[in-house]
């Protein structure tokens, strides 16, 4: 499966080929990306704790407090943002997970059905969670140190053609990425190994280095973290805005305005702040403010694989901090969006979910710590 993203035009505008995930397959929607325009505030961490690691090689922490929050998405919500899904264009590949519907629209709505329903969620315990997304730089150490071969990568988005997925493609996946951009071409699977070698740098038993503190987050902690106390779409507010996170149709990191279209050879207005089109690759971890609890990129440049197994709706509600454990379940939820995701799917409800063996350009893993 390939997309083709059309070349930006000379009014600035860009056409971007935009995807996310369904049960078993990928999600692939089109977007209209805007112009160079004045961005809104952006929201800062408040009283986030400092972070903290536990060895040299293990990744920055920030605790997250107990407490309770509304999971998913309201039928409001689902409404909000159904109309901003762009109307059909010729290069559309529309594939959600088995969805079938005459409209993108149809599509988009019965994705959105993953989110339902709303449902009240009290995460009982403090936990710790990544302060960003496992960099490049933190699994290079555990690659090196372990010689792990990852699973084959798909591609998407900026490539334009087909790709044969290849392994090990989270050293290298197409575009350049620092030591500080979110890894990426991991499956859960791969996510598992790393973990479990995170955890013999600190297991006070040595001989069971699988077992220790560090896993991945719950959906539920997911989103509760992601939210941060917020009841918004986005711990930012509602509309998605230009610059507080990177996606298709996001407005990407801040750059002088004299080197935007918009204001080259003028002298930009008092206060405007001007963005990058979109940028067809990963960013480093800290290009975007935080959210309320310190924590960075919950929504946008690489999505997350969370531990729970897939189901198209919760399959309970209330439900209460516990994930679906089933061991040998064949796929896994992923949460938070990508660099190349459409803007109404970069949420704090969105969910979908992949194989354990997949894996993709597009996401990657933050860990989570139970505290004791």
């Amino acid at each position: 499966m390939s997309d083709k993203s059309s070349n930006a035009t000379a009014n600035g505008c860009n056409h971007a080929m935009t995807k996310y995930f369904g049960l078993l397959a990928l999600c692939c929607l089109v977007a209209l990306c805007g112009f160079f325009v004045e961005a809104p505030a952006v929201a800062q961490g408040v009283g986030a704790p400092p972070g903290f690691r536990d060895c040299r090689d293990c990744p920055e922490m920030v605790v997250i407090p107990a407490g309770s929050f509304q999971m998913g998405s309201t039928d409001a919500e689902a409404e909000r943002e159904l109309a901003k899904v762009p109307p059909p264009q010729s290069l559309i590949v529309s594939i959600i997970g088995g969805i079938t519907g005459t409209t993108d629209l149809d599509k988009a709505e019965r994705f959105m059905a993953y989110e339902h329903p709303a449902h009240l969620v009290t995460i009982g315990k403090p936990f710790a969670i990544g302060k960003y997304s496992v960099t490049h730089g933190e699994f290079a150490a555990f690659v090196h140190e372990t010689g792990h071969i990852t699973a084959p990568c798909i591609f998407f988005g900026y490539l334009g053609h087909p790709v044969a997925p290849t392994r090990n493609a989270w050293e290298h996946p197409h575009f350049d990425q620092t030591d500080r951009d979110p890894v990426i071409c991991v499956s859960w699977n791969d996510a598992q190994a790393y973990i479990a070698w995170l955890n013999s740098k600190v297991a006070v038993d040595k001989t069971i280095p699988s077992k220790g503190p560090y896993r991945l987050p719950t959906e539920a902690e997911w989103e509760y973290a992601a939210r941060a106390g917020t009841r918004t779409s986005r711990y930012w507010g509602d509309d998605i805005g230009i610059g507080h996170a990177l996606c298709a149709v996001c407005g990407g990191r801040p750059v002088p305005c004299a080197d935007t279209l918009q204001f080259r050879g003028k002298i930009p207005p008092a206060g405007v702040k001007c963005f990058m089109a979109p940028v067809n690759q990963t960013l480093p971890g800290d290009s975007f403010a935080p959210n309320q609890f310190g924590l960075f990129d919950m929504l946008g440049n690489a999505a997350n694989w969370t531990q729970d197994c897939w189901s198209p709706t919760y399959p309970s509600a209330p439900v209460v901090d516990d994930p679906t454990l089933r061991l040998n379940c064949p796929s896994r939820v992923q949460r938070g969006a990508s660099w190349d995701t459409a803007a109404w799917v970069v949420r704090a409800a969105t969910r979908g979910g992949l194989p354990v063996d997949s894996a993709t350009n597009l996401a990657g893993f933050r860990v989570a710590k139970t505290l004791n």
